[in-house]
């Protein structure tokens, strides 16, 4: 996703119905558009059918904590203090807990510094570590009680739909996880959802500039929720169809079926809804060693070169199909050569979404 991210039985439920399908299904997991291998095997018993996306989505997501983005000296009547910093607070730390406060958002962080006198302890997620510190906060010239951070408890963006399931009703998106922008963690999930979007305008990718799609969702109702967010992408229920084209479902190619030549991908770049255009895959790679690089492509559509000049920001999520298949989903951009993706195989964002679940 571009910047302008439930109760376990939830989960588990959601994906009841995809994992019967995706017994013996193995994965394993770059800069915004990512690939991971996935079995051979994966699929011998059963074909699995997904409906492809290519709908643009407003996404709205809140963290679990606040996120420290930046660390700042506080003017007091005494003297400049630094609190977080002699406290050991890093940018990238998830502040949960002060005192005996849990903190969920920015608001909660202001009300417990406010009560607190004199030291106290502070509890911040570090690296999927939970760890106590101690810490006093300073009060600053304009009568702020303060510990001298800058944070974030909310990201929104757009993003473009994988899959949608039609029998568990989950989705998949992006094909890659939300990080933070200023400390490119990833962003620690609570609670989410997505919305109908509309793109405002497109900005073409030129030389080594990438380009973007800018979209607006507003006060829209949403029409799913977000309920994990994982390095294959973002995963969650959806309530209301209607957002979807209405394609029929496919089936699901393993990545043995993956191959070099002509594929399409299914993306929103202007005002006229999903469009088809064409690629071809230029390479495959089934090894675990090459990270989330093992698919690559070259835009071929003179349509889609026109409006975007190739592979832009917001397009992270767009089905890949070949041969009748979803295969993947588009997943980065070279920086120097927009007209160049990687991709992510779709067997990847299942197996990660059963992971969650």
């Amino acid at each position: 996703m571009e910047r302008n991210r439930a109760a376990p039985c939830e989960k588990a439920a959601f994906r009841m119905e995809l994992k019967k399908k995706l017994k013996g299904m193995t994965g394993a997991g770059i800069f915004l558009l990512a690939v991971i291998f996935l079995s051979p095997t994966s699929f011998a018993a059963e074909m699995l059918s997904l409906v492809p996306g290519g709908e643009v989505v407003g996404i709205d997501v809140r963290a679990n904590g606040v996120i420290v983005t930046e660390l700042t000296e506080v003017e007091t009547a005494s003297g400049t203090a630094a609190p977080a910093k002699d406290a050991g607070i890093m940018p990238g730390d998830v502040i949960v807990r002060i005192g005996g406060t849990e903190i969920t958002c920015g608001d909660d962080l202001r009300r417990a510094l406010d009560a607190v006198s004199g030291e106290t302890t502070l509890r911040i997620a570090r690296a999927g570590e939970l760890k106590q510190l101690n810490i006093t906060p300073c009060t600053s010239c304009d009568g702020v009680k303060t510990i001298g951070v800058w944070v974030r408890d909310g990201i929104a963006g757009i993003g473009t739909i994988t899959f949608y399931d039609p029998q568990s009703g989950a989705y998949g998106a992006l094909g890659h996880e939300i990080s933070d922008v200023d400390t490119n963690i990833l962003f620690p999930l609570e609670t989410g959802n997505i919305m109908p979007a509309e793109l405002t305008d497109t900005v073409r990718a030129t030389g080594s500039e990438p380009g973007q799609l800018r979209g607006e969702f507003g006060d829209s109702d949403a029409v799913g929720d977000v309920r994990s967010n994982t390095d294959a992408g973002i995963f969650g229920n959806l309530s209301d169809t209607s957002i979807l084209g209405g394609t029929e479902a496919i089936p699901v190619a393993d990545a043995s079926d993956v191959h070099s030549g002509e594929a399409v991908i299914l993306s929103t770049v202007d005002g006229g809804g999903v469009d088809e255009y064409t690629v071809k895959i230029t390479r495959v790679s089934m090894g675990r060693d090459h990270g989330t690089r093992n698919l690559m492509f070259s835009v071929t559509d003179e349509r889609l070169i026109e409006k975007t000049g190739g592979v832009v920001q917001g397009m992270s999520g767009s089905p890949i199909i070949q041969d009748g298949k979803l295969i993947g989903a588009v997943t980065h951009v070279l920086m120097n050569d927009s007209s160049k993706g990687y991709g992510i195989f779709i067997g990847n964002m299942l197996d990660s979404l059963d992971n969650a679940a």
